[in-house]
């Protein structure tokens, strides 16, 4: 099982010098105002979150990879993965009056190995946000010593709609679901155009997955873990004005600010992420991005280095230094959010 915990001061995403290095004060991060936090935190359109410390994954490794490779495939345990979600009521409601994402009205998994208290998000005047999972998860854990494991994780995505076969029009059919290129994407004026009420206004977009950078990852054992999860945020009824209560939940009546599914995948080997134009159409982001709208370098790259500079890291062999997790992706919210394809980095140890 691994466990939250408070890690070291790094700059956040959105700092002007120093991203993700280490830091004393907001000086060290350019000046840009509380940008110096202590780990955990996340970050989604340069808003920037204090992550719980009670969050826990708990996985399970049926038999040992062999050596020298020793590398183990992990479970994340589930349950039933259409149980009653305690967390979000509200979405459970007959109708689905409080405009719940499909998936999100029905239910969670009943023994989730991923776990995320609820926690609060600060903006609109003061939010509530939790993580739920719906799917067993799964990855690996690499013990090999010296360490032969290359688990650094890229993300590229692009808001274009590459329609139901998931490639664009022209790419090769291995790049297809079922190895045929259907040559269905709509074009970019069908979507509306590439902004925030055409292109970014739907959960449509292409992000493209790579494992390894092609050099072995630092020595230590390293987790690399996905789990699918469905993020729900909110404003609560109960929690006093600027708060979050502990506990609190997502009940019917309430207004739901988005509702997103995830599948993020920590890595302690590092991890990194950008929008990319994929298809020449010349639209890659339609809102938000990593940090903003207006700032340059929100479409990234975005890289969170692994050890030994950081913040990335493995748990050492002896178990005497825990692990850091990072995870890098692109998110495209949809129509139930106002900042709609966004860039996600969390950094937890």
């Amino acid at each position: 099982m691994l466990h939250g915990a408070v890690g070291e001061k790094r700059c956040t995403t959105n700092s002007a010098t120093n991203r993700f290095g280490t830091c004393t004060t907001d000086t060290d991060c350019g000046g840009t105002a509380g940008a110096c936090m202590s780990l955990p935190w996340v970050t989604a359109d340069g808003q920037v979150m204090p992550f719980s410390t009670g969050t826990s994954t708990t996985f399970t490794v049926a038999a040992a990879g062999s050596s020298p490779t020793c590398e183990h495939n992990a479970c994340v345990p589930c349950g039933n993965a259409n149980a009653h979600c305690p967390g979000i009521p509200g979405c459970e409601v007959a109708a689905n009056p409080n405009g719940c994402v499909p998936r999100g009205t029905q239910g969670c998994c009943d023994q989730p190995g991923f776990v995320v208290p609820t926690f609060f998000v600060n903006i609109l005047g003061g939010l509530c946000s939790r993580v739920d999972q719906i799917a067993c998860g799964g990855g690996v854990v690499n013990t090999s010593n010296p360490q032969t494991g290359d688990n650094d994780v890229n993300k590229n995505g692009d808001t274009s709609d590459p329609g139901a076969d998931c490639c664009y029009n022209g790419h090769p059919g291995s790049e297809c679901l079922g190895g045929t290129n259907r040559n269905d994407d709509p074009t970019l004026a069908a979507q509306g155009g590439c902004t925030v009420n055409g292109a970014g206004k739907d959960y449509k977009g292409k992000i493209v997955r790579t494992v390894g950078n092609g050099s072995p990852d630092a020595n230590g054992i390293h987790f690399r873990l996905v789990t699918p999860e469905l993020s729900t945020t909110w404003t609560d009824g109960q929690s006093p004005a600027g708060m979050c209560a502990p506990g609190s939940t997502f009940d019917d009546g309430e207004l739901l600010v988005s509702q997103l599914i995830l599948k993020a995948e920590p890595t302690t080997a590092g991890a990194s992420g950008s929008f990319t134009d994929q298809n020449g159409d010349g639209c890659k982001r339609a809102g938000a991005g990593f940090i903003s709208s207006t700032n340059p370098q929100t479409d990234g790259p975005i890289t969170v280095p692994g050890a030994p500079t950081g913040p990335a890291r493995p748990q050492s062999y002896d178990g005497t230094q825990g692990s850091i997790a990072a995870a890098v992706s692109e998110v495209f919210s949809g129509p139930n959010s106002p900042i709609r394809d966004i860039g996600f980095v969390a950094i937890t140890p």
